[in-house]
């Protein structure tokens, strides 16, 4: 802990503070400490002092380290509480644990408190560290979904012939409203008899990992039974725990007419 530590006593003996201040000083530790009893001056206290971890007594006449945990687990939980008390046996420390306690100290082995604050405060890093990355990522997906919803190609997961995912613009390309109309339905559907085996051995080679992109036109079928023709690209991913074709395509039907008429 190279920063000053700012920690917040909830007890209302002073002389208890004063003793657990004692090994702060022994172990060199920067600290600004602050000492409330009451629920409103607890309450103010995070809001105004802002501390990086909390020192309660189990028991108190009023707002006790019980009290503590249960507010702080609702309204700040990245908020290390410690448990700082005069008896405490294995069976209540558990539950105590259990309720949101980030350790426990026995007022009788005051030794410990300095490790205890050490090893919460590493702890809290780590979990905030790890609240950055988890946010990081799911921005990304926020992104990724937003670009795949919007995109002017038919995205796709296939997986055994089954669609486990398309968005708008897939469903649309064959005729259908939205998504929600093929998820979970057999890819057949989409497929025109004549290029069913062509699409078949093109997932096979896919799904078996033979080749890593796959490029190919096909005679697809839309919902009303017209036939079109689309232009694939797709390559092997694991989804769930399984292989399975991951894709785009697009109506290539007007370009197709285009260009026999030019020829």
């Amino acid at each position: 802990m190279n920063k000053t530590i700012k920690l917040l006593f909830l007890e209302d003996k002073i002389s208890d503070v004063k003793l657990t201040e004692l090994e702060f000083k022994k172990a060199k530790m920067d600290y600004i400490a602050k000492r409330v009893e009451t629920e409103d001056d607890f309450k103010a206290a995070i809001t105004n002092f802002q501390p990086d971890l909390i020192l309660a007594d189990y028991n108190l006449p009023s707002y006790d380290g019980i009290d503590a945990m249960k507010f702080l687990v609702e309204e700040y939980p990245e908020i290390p509480i410690i448990i700082v008390t005069g008896s405490l046996d294995e069976e209540t420390a558990v539950e105590t644990m259990k309720r949101g306690a980030w350790d426990y100290v026995l007022k009788d082995h005051l030794l410990r408190v300095v490790p205890a604050i050490k090893n919460a405060m590493r702890l809290k890093a780590e979990k905030a560290k790890k609240l950055v990355a988890e946010n990081k990522s799911h921005e990304r997906e926020k992104k990724y979904r937003l670009v795949v919803k919007n995109s002017l190609l038919g995205i796709y997961i296939t997986q055994k012939h089954i669609i486990k995912f398309c968005n708008n613009t897939f469903a649309n390309i064959f005729g259908y409203e939205d998504y929600t109309e093929l998820v979970n339905k057999h890819v057949q559907i989409l497929i025109a008899p004549e290029s069913w085996d062509l699409v078949n051995e093109n997932v096979k080679i896919r799904e078996a990992g033979k080749e890593e992109l796959t490029h190919y036109v096909f005679k697809g079928k839309k919902k009303d039974g017209t036939i079109i023709d689309i232009e694939t690209l797709g390559s092997r991913i694991i989804f769930s725990g399984e292989p399975a074709i991951q894709g785009s395509l697009r109506d290539i039907t007007k370009q197709r007419i285009a260009e026999t008429a030019l020829k």
